[in-house]
């Protein structure tokens, strides 16, 4: 049995990625930058990708999460199907496939994945905003932060 339905919105640019979550009364906004190579790649891929990393970042809730039903709303339709189908032709897609679909079955979650308009899309904004100054990044990281509902900023770095 389900405890509650968590309600999530991600979007990728080719200069970031935004996630929006609705959990227990409280919206959280989590959004990074791409390190330059990540920028390369093709925009479903990065949409993918942005889908992933707002899942997975539901483990910082984990006592909240157990036995929950995601809601996840994308605007574009690649992730939507792939996520729909649980799986994808090319590799690269398809392990970030079976990242989100391994991160739901380890917290017994259950996924319901909806396309939304862009222009509707709360995490379509977040994508674009360049967060973090033109500095020197390990090879591989992608920066991001989670803003609180108490709007304390928090640093993350995701190593992807």
């Amino acid at each position: 049995p389900t405890t509650q339905c968590i309600t999530m919105f991600s979007d990728a640019s080719l200069s970031g990625f935004g996630c929006v979550l609705f959990l227990s009364g409280h919206v959280y906004h989590l959004s990074g930058s791409w390190f330059p190579f990540r920028s390369l790649s093709p925009i479903n891929f990065l949409e993918l990708l942005a889908a992933r990393i707002a899942i997975t970042q539901l483990e910082q809730f984990r006592k909240h999460i157990k036995n929950s039903t995601v809601q996840l709303f994308v605007d574009n339709t690649c992730t939507l199907h792939l996520i729909r189908k649980g799986y994808a032709r090319r590799f690269t897609y398809n392990l970030e496939v079976a990242r989100i679909r391994n991160f739901l079955t380890a917290h017994n979650m259950l996924l319901s994945c909806e396309c939304v308009k862009s222009g509707d899309n709360p995490a379509d904004w977040l994508s674009r905003v360049s967060n973090y100054p033109s500095g020197r990044r390990d090879e591989g990281d992608t920066e991001a932060q989670v803003l609180t509902p108490g709007g304390r900023c928090l640093p993350l770095s995701l190593g992807l």
